[in-house]
């Protein structure tokens, strides 16, 4: 049995960005383990796309993607 912490996101800085993408955002929060595969991935209407991230003091840093 595997048990694992959930995940809380506290705060996404910036709160807005273009829908062009290339935003970098940070995202604050609680349960996220450092890993090599980490992603997030970000909806706009029907649309769907997952990027990755990396791990930084304690946070995920990663790019909006564009949706045009």
């Amino acid at each position: 049995m595997l048990l694992f912490a959930p995940v809380r996101i506290y705060e996404i800085e910036p709160k807005c960005g273009p829908a062009k993408g290339g935003t970098q955002i940070k995202i604050t929060g609680t349960g996220f383990t450092n890993s090599e595969k980490l992603s997030v991935r970000f909806n706009y209407g029907e649309a769907s796309s997952e990027v990755s991230c990396y791990f930084e003091n304690g946070d995920l840093i990663c790019r909006t993607p564009s949706f045009f």
